[in-house]
């Protein structure tokens, strides 16, 4: 199942933050893709991560929504979204420069990377969207996942152990290999759907040590 984000909010199921103040990377506030060569390694490794996620049927990207501010001190920002038709190695500086205004010079404030994914199931494998969002901004590079095929347990305390185990090991393997490809341990913290093991999601527990229902089924939608 996936958490319908425009009831929810802006919390995922679980996320993991790349962040390149921690990673010695400084931060660049006002920066600019087509002009801002500082900002190349930082667009390196989303591509690592885009490209990563998409080798294993994770996340292959189809729209990229960026936000800019109009003045750089100022809150006000402009919007646009673009569309990515073609299913090929990720090289997200020169899509920007391609599908987008980015020649305006206008600062970016983030980028909102939407995308499908593949599920595997017993009886074959299924293309949903929704499963990952991925944000980029000054301070780092965020991957949410809004569903709970990586749980032992649905959202509603439900058992799905052939999706678990058909699906977590996947994430795991992705998360591992990009860290090893970028040398950026994510920082990552429980949520109010799942305990978060690193790499491993684990269902919230009762007092009783029994899967807790953390949502209800209105808040949710089928993948």
């Amino acid at each position: 199942m996936i958490i319908k984000r425009i009831t929810q909010g802006q919390y995922g199921v679980a996320e993991w933050f790349y962040d390149f103040f921690e990673a010695s990377m400084g931060i660049i506030k006002n920066f600019n893709p087509a002009c801002d060569n500082e900002k190349d390694n930082r667009l390196s490794i989303l591509d690592v991560i885009l490209n990563t996620l998409r080798e294993l049927h994770l996340f292959t990207l189809t729209d990229i929504e960026i936000s800019y501010f109009d003045q750089p001190k100022k809150h006000d920002t402009t919007e646009e979204h673009i569309q990515v038709s073609k299913n090929e190695i990720i090289d997200i500086k020169k899509l920007l420069l391609q599908y987008s205004n980015i020649h305006n010079l206008l600062p970016i404030r983030d980028l909102y990377l939407m995308g499908s994914s593949e599920i595997f199931q017993e009886s074959g494998h299924k293309t949903s969207k929704g499963i990952f969002t991925i944000q980029f901004s000054y301070e780092g590079i965020r991957i949410i996942t809004d569903a709970d095929i990586w749980l032992p347990y649905n959202l509603l305390a439900e058992p799905q152990p052939e999706i678990y185990q058909l699906n977590a090991p996947r994430l795991k393997n992705a998360l591992e290999k990009i860290e090893q490809l970028t040398g950026i341990e994510p920082v990552y913290d429980n949520t109010k759907y799942a305990r978060v093991n690193k790499y491993e999601l684990e269902n919230r527990m009762d007092d009783e040590d029994q899967p807790e229902e953390v949502i209800e089924r209105q808040y949710l939608k089928d993948l």
